[in-house]
């Protein structure tokens, strides 16, 4: 089987994105699983190197995808920048710039150019500023490709995705209903099944309220709506149980017992997730026809410049894109 051909977003070019990009592809092992092509300005590319004091082995500027080389890192540099670079700080022109480094990368993956994408983390409030209409990554590619997306992040330790995404919290207990709770469920089941050849996956559902609720002490969230949705998908024969309690689900037999697991909200499933993973942990928009992976972190505008970034989750980014794209392709999805 070829390589696959990966597309990189550069993120927010004050942050850490190139920092992870070249040093992360001085592990030669991962030129094994793709050919990469990173989209950004042959200048910033240079600065960046320059200023973080890294020294980046060969990098192919080319003009087309068709022309992306074997064994080292090819930068399609398609749009033009006189941007001085300002590391660690975020600006309305380093949005911008993450902005269009996304949107060629997007064009490549729907012109079938590319088999799947790593985006490098971004600062949503400046690429807000060019793009009043964006909330995040995952919803920008719901917006661009077939599906409907699933924020999952993943690591040996556990699979976890999310009921709501990036919403305030007090609007989170008005966005849980039934059908949600069934799409989401759903979704994550066939995510499991052919992007990661699970079989019989084994969903967990977390509870809402503290201790589940209490029988409708601490709230009825769970006895209206996540329960009969729980009841509903069993009824489908797909093993699934819940609600949990979140404070104390997350030990070493619970972890083993699933497969994966469905957090109400972010800060729900990340906070435990991150403690267990940050330096391993791919975030994994599920559900799209693309496969789209990033690192779990942000641009760490205060790690930019000092060569002191952690690469390890952007390299299981680079590594979980690839194991994904191939495993559709041995389905012939």
């Amino acid at each position: 089987m070829k390589k696959v051909r990966l597309g990189i977003s550069v993120g927010d070019i004050n942050g850490v994105g190139l920092e992870l990009i070249i040093k992360g592809f001085q592990d030669l092992s991962l030129f094994e699983y793709c050919n990469p092509i990173l989209y950004c300005c042959k200048n910033l590319v240079s600065k960046y190197a320059e200023k973080a004091k890294i020294n980046p082995k060969k990098i192919n500027f080319i003009q087309e995808e068709n022309q992306a080389e074997e064994n080292v890192i090819n930068c399609i540099h398609n749009f033009k920048s006189d941007y001085l670079l300002n590391l660690g700080t975020s600006t309305k022109e380093s949005g911008f710039i993450a902005l269009q480094s996304l949107k060629y990368v997007s064009e490549a993956a729907l012109d079938g150019k590319i088999d799947c994408l790593v985006t490098c983390p971004i600062n949503k409030e400046t690429v807000k500023l060019n793009s009043k209409d964006f909330i995040g990554h995952s919803e920008y590619f719901e917006n661009l490709f077939n599906g409907s997306s699933l924020m999952l992040m993943t690591s040996d330790q556990m699979k976890i995705a999310f009921l709501t995404g990036h919403i305030a919290l007090n609007k989170v207990s008005k966005t849980i209903n039934d059908k949600a709770i069934y799409s989401k469920i759903k979704t994550l089941h066939k995510t499991l099944q052919n992007d990661f050849l699970i079989k019989h996956p084994k969903i967990a559902v977390l509870a809402l309220n503290p201790h589940a609720g209490e029988n409708g002490i601490l709230g009825d969230e769970e006895i209206e709506t996540i329960i009969p949705a729980v009841k509903r998908i069993k009824n489908e024969n797909i093993i699934c149980d819940g609600p949990f309690p979140a404070d104390s689900f997350f030990s070493k037999s619970n972890l083993k017992k699933y497969d994966a697991i469905l957090s109400m909200y972010h800060d729900q499933g990340l906070i435990p997730f991150k403690m267990c993973s940050f330096s391993s942990g791919v975030n994994f928009t599920s559900g799209l026809e693309i496969v789209r992976t990033s690192p779990v972190h942000g641009p760490a505008f205060d790690l930019s410049g000092k060569n002191m970034a952690d690469i390890g989750s952007f390299k299981q980014s680079i590594v979980q894109a690839c194991l994904i794209y191939k495993n559709r392709i041995s389905l012939n999805l």
